[in-house]
This record gives C-alpha cells, structure tokens and sequence, in this order.
C-alpha cells in the first residue's frame, strides 16, 4: 500500500523516517483482515491496477494513457479508503 495518504500520514508523524521500511512499525498499518470489507476493497483496488498495468503496452501510447487514468482514478478511491481506514482506529 503507498497511496499518498500513507505518505502525508508518515510525513506528519515521522519525517525523518519517510521511506523507509521502519516507518510501517510507526503509523499502525493494520495487517489484512479478510473478513474486513475495507480491507477486502483495497485488496481489489490494488489487484486492479496490477491487472491494468499488466494490459499496459509501451508501443500504444492511447492505450498507456487510458490504463494511466484508470489507475489514477483507482488510486484515488483507494486514498480514501485508506484514510477511512485510519479514521476507523481512532
């Protein structure tokens, strides 16, 4: 998961740290719970762009265009779920 709204959440909490594997021992990522229906979107969202990204030709620049706009639009969703997702722990 590195939606911007995990990098503006490690940024605020730990700036030295942003980048850096150990920040995730800092914000409190909760670990996958298949049972949970907001983990279970961002685990589709994320299955998504994968899919997208592999259907991605270089040598078809439309084609590159429209998987990068549904990957933006995917990733946008995905932002605020993940800041539901903290919301939630609070």
């Amino acid at each position: 998961m590195n939606p911007d709204s995990v990098n503006k959440i490690s940024f605020a909490t730990l700036a030295d740290s942003l980048g850096t594997p150990s920040i995730m021992e800092h914000i409190g990522i909760p670990e996958f719970d298949p049972k949970n229906k907001l983990h279970q979107k961002l685990s589709e969202i994320s299955q998504k762009c994968h899919e997208l990204k592999s259907k991605s030709s270089a040598d078809d620049a439309i084609q590159v265009v429209l998987v990068e706009k549904g990957i933006e639009k995917l990733e946008k969703e995905n932002d605020e779920l993940v800041m539901k997702l903290f919301s939630e722990k609070v």
